[in-house]
């Protein structure tokens, strides 16, 4: 007998985020992650040529996984019928095949455009994943939308599985002399395989089902009320927002090899350059993966709690989303900053570009922030304000890049990312402080805040300049290997400790957000059996 009391329906509710989430950074992790044996197998040339087209499969990934899944599950949701998928397919697919004709047959323009030539093979081939979007989203929405989450995260790590394996393997050819761009075409194609590969499990499941229920009648709900255009604006909201640092790299990609080249850079340097550049954008995306997380899972309790009429408790949970998600946002960008020369040595053989990283590194932090507030936003059933803002940032990103980058060289496209970003968090809290009434950042938070920093980074200096009287400018990995994480640990350890025992946060705020638990044994005593 079917169990459909409201506890069992929240429960399965939870159980299905738990297992989207889990698969959603499972598949973060591995793109993350995969980049760095690449970088280290075809070198900073050919990393360059990769993360030049890996963007444009950015995008795909985004609208078939964090965008139009999303409008399609809560529209199937409150209307099961196969006329809302079609009425959502008649918004998705005449996008997504415009997108794959620009790229294919745009190739030629699109790489010149980007300073080189030589990639218009990478990028025609990259764009086939564009025509899986539609059928993976309207998929995912379908499952998401009856409260079957597996299919998805299933999906999307059977997609990296694929991808990946197939990016190393490409990578494998350069070291029987194949050429790097036939290597990165290689890349590229593998993730058109992965596309490929997602489509067909999904279709699987979704057969699978329909079989499994051809015997019960399809309810008669109809699709009338889905109208095309806002699920194409409200899938294209989302999905932006939730790719701010792809857009971000796809910029750099436009700008930074021409504006190096139109400075007299010798192109080979100019390739390698960026390269050395695109070391950033593992550390950035592993480091908002751990930041997000903190936060993650304060927003759909938020938008619980202002559902049933909980405004209150809904502002305080927004409050509180963003505070930890700017704590775990700040202590990656300082842990970056200050082992930031180690962990280039330990992860890419050598200390290049470790300037440059260390001011990319300062972007995690406002990343971290936009992306919490822009998830209050979307909880509170308004996702097309910070749609705004983002794009906003993109404008300001493209000016501040062509000044900068003029000015400063490849320094100054991460300080124009941070500049970009910073204006869009502005622009972010003030909408935000007009909206909730809790003071997102009262003077004992931002005071232990600082606190705790200083504390990290007083010891992570010491622990370098240590390391460094040890072994005086030590190239050897080993040895950089352990002191990153030597220093990332005890840093992590005395920075939880610190903002722990400032007391910005109660028992039963820390018990919230993924292992808060554990930081609760660095509370006072006294503090641990309060659970106000």
């Amino acid at each position: 007998m079917e169990n459909n009391s409201p506890v069992s329906g929240e429960r399965l509710m939870v159980k299905g985020a738990v297992i989207l989430s889990a698969g959603a950074a499972a598949t973060k992790i591995l793109s993350a992650v995969y980049r760095i044996p690449f970088q280290n197998i075809v070198g900073d040339i050919g990393f360059y040529i990769y993360q030049q087209v890996y963007p444009f499969y950015g995008i795909a990934v985004a609208m078939a996984s964090a965008g139009f899944p999303v409008i399609v599950s809560k529209l199937y949701a409150e209307r099961p019928s196969e006329n809302v998928l079609f009425r959502a397919f008649l918004a998705l697919f005449p996008l997504c095949f415009s997108l794959f004709l620009f790229l294919f047959f745009g190739a030629d323009w699109i790489a010149k455009k980007m300073g080189d030539g030589n990639l218009a093979p990478l990028i025609a081939a990259v764009a086939f994943p564009f025509l899986f979007v539609p059928f993976i989203s309207l998929f995912r929405g379908y499952f998401q939308g009856m409260g079957n989450m597996v299919p998805t995260a299933v999906s999307q790590v059977a997609e990296q599985t694929v991808r990946v394996g197939g990016i190393l393997a490409a990578a494998a050819l350069f070291a029987n002399g194949k050429n790097l761009y036939a290597v990165g075409e290689g890349a590229a194609v593998a993730s058109a395989a992965g596309s490929l590969v997602c489509f067909l499990f999904l279709l699987f499941c979704f057969s699978r089902r329909k079989k499994g229920r051809k015997n019960r009648p399809e309810p008669a709900a109809s699709g009338d009320g889905v109208r095309p255009g806002t699920v194409l604006l409200h899938g294209l909201a989302a999905t932006v927002c939730g790719m701010v640092p792809v857009i971000f790299q796809l910029i750099d990609n436009f700008q930074i090899l021409p504006s190096l080249l139109a400075k007299g850079t010798d192109f080979d340097a100019a390739r390698a350059m960026k390269g050395v550049f695109d070391r950033g954008q593992p550390l950035v995306q592993i480091g908002i993966i751990l930041s997000v997380s903190v936060s993650s899972a304060l927003v759909p309790i938020m938008a619980k709690m202002r559902s049933r009429g909980r405004e209150e408790e809904a502002d305080k949970l927004a409050r509180l989303a963003v505070q930890f998600s700017i704590a775990a946002g700040a202590a990656a960008s300082v842990g970056l900053i200050m082992i930031m020369e180690p962990l280039n040595i330990m992860l890419f053989t050598n200390s290049a570009g470790t300037l440059p990283l260390r001011i990319l590194a300062l972007t995690v932090v406002f990343l971290a922030a936009n992306m919490a507030v822009t998830a209050v936003f979307q909880g509170m059933g308004n996702p097309l304000l910070p749609f705004y803002g983002v794009l906003a940032g993109i404008v300001a990103k493209i000016v501040f890049n062509a000044a900068f980058i003029r000015a400063f060289g490849i320094p100054g496209a991460a300080l124009a990312s941070n500049l970009a970003l910073a204006a869009m968090s502005a622009f972010f809290f003030a909408a935000l402080k007009k909206r909730i009434k809790e003071d997102l950042f009262p003077k004992d938070f931002v005071f232990v805040l600082f606190r705790s920093l200083a504390a990290m980074a007083a010891l992570v200096g010491a622990l370098n300049a240590l390391c460094g009287w040890l072994l005086p400018d030590s190239p050897v990995r080993l040895f950089s290997a352990f002191q990153s994480l030597f220093a990332s640990f005890f840093g992590a350890f005395v920075f939880c400790f610190v903002l722990a025992r400032g007391k910005i946060f109660t028992k039963s705020e820390w018990l919230l957000v993924p292992f808060g638990e554990k930081l609760l044994r660095f509370l006072p005593k006294t503090d641990r059996r309060d659970s106000c």
